[in-house]
């Protein structure tokens, strides 16, 4: 394996939008590698994380069509995973409630209860970062994490030039991820919440 650094993922994410089904496997060996340790410690369970993880790669596998426009493959499948986490906890809590016996119920809520108040601190915190960012760097993250916009749609939007949409962009992420990080969360929570901000 290469650890997907970013020419490498550019080339096995073109063979892969080709059909390519052998690297589409190499893709999902290397991803399973890193997506593993981030779900299973929300999922506490490894028949869980194997069911979130092929969730997560028929995802990109059905969504090979839009690989020229993803920039950041690695985040994109990590917010691939985290959205697919969020539903699983959500569809999970619900599955307790009418179905665990009252007995288990109390440990489970309790669980759960702490996962979401955890997701709401570092929402809060995310928010807070968000507020203090420079006017044009809050503009710009806003646009790719509210609206969707493109790197290159941003910058055609703002009359700016792709690479300095792309470092105003990644100054932003990175402000808001050190925020996050001094506040004691770890990378799994960061991930979870991070990418569901778009």
């Amino acid at each position: 394996m290469k650890n997907f650094e970013p020419d490498y993922n550019k080339q096995i994410f073109d063979r892969i939008s080709g059909g390519d089904e052998k690297a589409f496997s190499e893709c999902y060996e290397e991803y399973r590698r890193l997506l593993y340790p981030f779900l299973f410690k929300l999922t506490k369970s490894a028949s869980a994380t194997e069911d979130l993880i092929q969730d997560t790669m028929l995802k990109v596998w059905l969504s090979r069509d839009k690989f020229s426009e993803i920039g950041n493959p690695r985040a994109w499948i990590f917010r691939i995973a985290s959205n697919t986490a969020h539903n699983w906890l959500k569809n999970s809590l619900i599955r307790q409630n009418s179905t665990t016996p009252l007995h288990y119920k109390e440990d489970q809520e309790d669980h759960s209860s702490e996962v979401f108040l955890e997701l709401k601190a570092i929402r809060e915190i995310v928010q807070e970062a968000i507020a203090e960012l420079p006017p044009q760097r809050k503009k710009v993250y806003l646009l790719n994490r509210e609206q969707g916009l493109t790197v290159s749609e941003i910058a055609q939007k703002l009359n700016i030039s792709p690479s300095t949409a792309k470092n105003t962009l990644l100054a932003a992420v990175k402000y808001i991820r050190e925020k996050v990080e001094r506040s004691g969360y770890g990378l799994a929570n960061i991930f979870l919440i991070f990418f569901q901000l778009n």
